[in-house]
């Protein structure tokens, strides 16, 4: 679905990594042309492909998707759990720009 969403947004900013006749990962970008920011929306590597620059490589095609279509800046959003996010972000000049939390309540059921 989310996915989906993304392609509503930006139809050609959708990206997968292919190993022989499968799908090993894919990411999808979408620029705002009014902000100037390139938003990588979803990076996803299937998980006996992590660590092997799968997800390196969807990031770098992302950046220069976002580059060519004149974003001054890529932006990528992540959970505090997220250990390989936190880890390749970093190390991809992505830096921390601040930190949201999240509160959940659940609701009574109603009869």
């Amino acid at each position: 679905k989310h996915v989906e969403d993304d392609l509503d947004l930006c139809e050609d900013g959708a990206f997968v990594a292919v190993e022989g006749e499968g799908i090993i990962g894919f990411i999808t970008a979408i620029p705002d042309e009014k902000t100037g920011i390139g938003w990588i929306h979803n990076l996803a590597v299937a998980p006996g492909n992590q660590g092997k620059g799968v997800g390196k490589a969807l990031i770098q095609h992302a950046l220069d998707f976002s580059c060519e279509k004149g974003m001054t800046h890529a932006k990528i959003e992540t959970l505090v759990g997220n250990d390989a996010g936190g880890h390749l972000y970093p190390k991809m000049g992505f830096e921390e720009l601040c930190r949201q939390i999240f509160y959940v309540q659940e609701l009574p059921k109603k009869s």
